[in-house]
């Protein structure tokens, strides 16, 4: 007999109540033998987690966000199961389909099919249409022949695309996403992203974790940030964004904090325009934007960026000077240096957020000092559309003429 879907016996999808996690670690291969052998030998304890509250209602869709070692990974293998909590309750209500680790648990000598008839096996053991689900993982999946061959002979992309397709398969009423959905091609993404976005309209609960930041407003309601194992802010997807970002880049944050022990020096940006909070207003002709920024040690080459954001938090454009060719312009320890930068006018009226950043110049971006937010900008305009950007476009409407066409 087909088992159903499960009766929900309450309004929380997932109850945490005062959950801790606690894990031993060794330094070595021998420190873990004395210890199973009972030897004298006192391991490191570490806590991953710490008396967490948690409620997350049925239909919500919740983002986890955090530095790496803050405990999202825990928290989410508590949730779907891989492991218990060291203290605490952890009570789930609904079926889960997990994303964690795309391939966990296929065998790499067994043939797709092979491991997505495993797969539906365990995950729906009462099932009577095990056959119509392995069906709708190799569909989704759309690996063709290679569903066929064995795992090893896979792409990485490939592993994901069967590894997503078997966690959705039946779909679960409570879905959790790791990371893993950063890999692959672009095109796997996007249907990822639309069949999440269908799941949610159904109805389902939605539990990610990503340090794609940009994603969370349109994929979320609600974010949560950890932070060293406790829940540290609950609120809208911008303002914890917003928390996390001045966490790890603001003054004293631990990004800044990093950069200074590697070595990669120190930078204040010091504000020329919003410093009032007032919105920056920009009318048909653009805007113009300036700040000082002061070094506090030499600097090849640095690098000053700046991202325009939606009023929800949504990435729309992040271009730096070395994007536009201008420098390398280096700088010592002490030097001062005045930044301007022309927007033009080119998205729909309304208000944007506006960061600005200092990177170190070496190709990889890392950022020396930024802010957040540092500016509001409001757009002046009487034109109308709906969308992300004012692409100018023009109509012309005339009548049929019969020697001619558009």
């Amino acid at each position: 007999m087909d088992e159903g879907p499960p009766v929900k016996m309450s309004h929380h999808a997932i109850r945490l109540r005062g959950v801790s996690k606690r894990f031993r670690r060794h330094q070595n291969v021998r420190q873990r033998l004395l210890h199973m052998l009972r030897i004298d030998h006192a391991p490191e304890i570490i806590w991953a987690l710490a008396d967490v509250d948690l409620a997350i209602h049925h239909g919500e869709s919740v983002a986890i966000v955090g530095a790496n070692g803050s405990g999202k990974s825990t928290l989410f293998n508590l949730i779907a199961g891989g492991t218990n909590p060291t203290g605490g309750r952890v009570h789930v209500d609904g079926r889960v389909g997990a994303i964690v680790d795309l391939g966990f648990g296929f065998h790499p000598g067994w043939t797709g099919r092979e491991n997505a008839e495993f797969h539906v096996r365990l995950s729906h053991p009462s099932r009577a249409d095990r056959a119509a689900l392995v069906a709708e993982i190799a569909e989704f999946a759309d690996i063709g022949d290679a569903f066929d061959q064995p795992l090893r002979q896979y792409s990485t992309g490939m592993v994901m695309r069967l590894g997503f397709a078997a966690a959705i398969a039946g779909e679960p009423d409570i879905l959790l996403v790791d990371e893993a959905l950063a890999v692959g091609d672009s095109g796997f993404q996007q249907k990822s992203y639309r069949w999440i976005e269908d799941f949610r309209r159904r109805g389902g609960t939605l539990l990610i974790v990503t340090h794609r930041l940009d994603i969370l407003p349109q994929l979320t309601g609600r974010a949560i940030l950890i932070d060293q194992g406790r829940v540290i802010a609950d609120g809208t997807p911008k303002s914890v964004i917003h928390q996390y970002a001045q966490q790890i880049f603001g003054a004293g944050g631990k990004a800044a904090q990093a950069a200074r022990k590697i070595g990669t020096g120190g930078a204040q940006l010091m504000w020329t325009a919003g410093a009032d909070d007032a919105p920056l207003v920009m009318g048909g002709t653009g805007a113009d934007i300036c700040f000082r920024v002061r070094f506090d040690r030499a600097f090849a080459n640095p690098t000053y960026g700046i991202n325009i954001r939606t009023i929800e938090g949504v990435l729309l454009s992040h271009v730096n000077s070395q994007m536009r060719g201008v420098g390398p312009s280096p700088v010592l320890a002490g030097d001062v240096v005045d930044v301007a930068i022309h927007l033009p006018t080119s998205l729909p009226a309304g208000e944007y957020g506006i960061d600005l950043m200092v990177h170190d110049g070496d190709g990889q971006y890392v950022v020396i000092d930024g802010q957040m937010d540092a500016l509001r900008l409001h757009i002046l305009g009487e034109r109308q559309q709906l969308g992300l950007f004012d692409l100018n476009v023009e109509f012309a409407i005339r009548p049929l003429a019969a020697e001619a066409g558009c």
